[in-house]
């Protein structure tokens, strides 16, 4: 079936745009949370912070259909399939909690620019106390497979 004007003319505008743009598709998620009415859960916030790991499989449900050409200039791919195949191994700001021994705690915020400039990334923090333990995404806003190894605890 041939577009018509207005439609070459909408892709052209998502395609060109000079910010990153997404298409996804959510049906995925849709699916997710039939499924749990249809299981019997009334009460979809109460369920999810008594199964927090439904939240990372969830957010894994949500497609990448389409990006635009700065999408992929952003993120330095080739290809929008390449991009696709390796979105779980994009990177996101993320907050890092230092608790001391004292009882205290201090956040700090990295920006994803920290991840694009560095290989590698060291962290300096002037401290009055001893570090007991430093977590990484403590709220667990990120999807994530594996929450186990976001943290550092002290010998």
């Amino acid at each position: 079936m041939a577009k018509s004007k207005a439609g070459k003319h909408f892709e052209s505008l998502f395609e060109y745009a000079p910010i990153s743009l997404w298409e996804q598709d959510y049906s995925g998620i849709k699916n997710f949370l039939d499924g749990l009415r249809t299981n019997g859960v009334t009460d979809l916030g109460r369920y999810l912070n008594e199964h927090p790991e439904d939240i990372d499989k969830s957010l894994r449900l949500i497609k990448v259909t389409h990006v635009n050409l700065e999408t992929l200039n952003l993120f330095g791919a080739k290809s929008e399939p390449e991009l696709i195949a390796n979105l779980d191994k994009m990177v996101m700001p993320v907050v890092i909690q230092i608790t001391f021994n004292n009882g205290t705690t201090q956040r700090l915020q990295l920006p994803v620019e920290t991840w694009f400039q560095h290989s590698t990334y060291t962290l300096s923090v002037p401290v009055t106390a001893s570090i007991t333990t430093v977590t990484i995404d403590p709220d667990h806003m990120l999807p994530d497979a594996n929450r186990q190894n976001n943290g550092w605890q002290s010998k």
